[in-house]
């Protein structure tokens, strides 16, 4: 008799502490699904003056000859045919001059001309502050005509110039702009006083 008070007041408790089916159904509903989390490799340079965000870890890829010192380069390309790069290397003269801190008409005209000669149709260009000259451009290697399409970010600073790349791998695609432009805003210095080392 004991054991039945027992087990009776036992789930008797169950029953009152356990929500009502429909509720606990109204809870599973409402429930968001998880926020899918879209974590972007953070790049730090070899030298640490800058952080830069890619899709993916970037490659280090085969340095070019440069005025000083070579072009480092790292790059990425995605699944979805994007391309991703940066490349920098150092410019003779004072680091702290203005020329070697300032976009200027020379360092224009000599970089479109150079797009002209390789063939590339240049959309739109555009100086954002002092020291980035931005560019979109459809690369057109091919007879058909048709091209790569990117942005090309260039940056003067303290002595060294930083090239963004950022676009589609597909021939007349269009590049995801959104994304690009995610790519080139997450470009940090991270000594904003300090000359790049040399």
């Amino acid at each position: 008799m004991r054991l039945r008070i027992l087990t009776t007041a036992l789930l008797a408790g169950i029953l009152l502490i356990q929500p009502p089916i429909g509720t606990a159904q109204k809870r599973k509903r409402s429930k968001h699904a998880p926020a899918q989390i879209d974590r972007w490799y953070v790049f730090v340079s070899p030298d640490g003056d800058f952080t830069l965000s890619f899709p993916e870890r970037p490659n280090r890829e085969a340095d070019e000859p440069g005025p000083v010192t070579a072009f480092k380069s790292y790059g990425l390309y995605t699944q979805n045919a994007m391309r991703f790069s940066v490349n920098f290397t150092e410019v003779p003269g004072d680091p702290n001059s203005r020329l070697a801190n300032e976009w200027n008409d020379g360092f224009e005209q000599e970089l479109l001309s150079k797009d002209r000669e390789e063939k590339r149709r240049v959309v739109h260009t555009q100086r954002i502050g002092k020291n980035i000259f931005e560019a979109e451009i459809w690369d057109s290697g091919t007879d058909t005509g048709d091209g790569i399409n990117y942005l090309r970010q260039t940056i003067v600073r303290h002595g060294r110039i930083y090239t963004l790349l950022c676009g589609s791998e597909i021939y007349g695609r269009p590049m995801n702009k959104s994304i690009c432009r995610r790519f080139l805003n997450s470009m940090h210095f991270i000594n904003q006083n300090a000359p790049a080392s040399r």
